[in-house]
């Protein structure tokens, strides 16, 4: 998560961040301020991977995103 969100813009890490305890953000928090330089290919594989994950748990009803109905 920490990686995905490296390039991320504050409102977006809010977002995702406002979605977990306080604690693991803040540790996700600390691990994206102490990591050093990362290709950006790296930090788009780790995007990818998230955005799988969330598909999947969307379509197996586990969470529910909005999706076109919020567009």
């Amino acid at each position: 998560l920490a990686v995905s969100l490296k390039t991320a813009n504050e409102i977006v890490q809010t977002a995702l961040l406002g979605s977990i305890s306080k604690r693991a953000a803040e540790t996700v928090r600390e691990e994206i301020a102490f990591m050093g330089p990362l290709k950006l290919k790296e930090i788009e594989a780790a995007q990818q991977r998230i955005i799988e994950v969330v598909r999947r748990l969307e379509s197996e009803g586990e969470i529910e995103t909005g999706g076109a109905e919020a567009a």
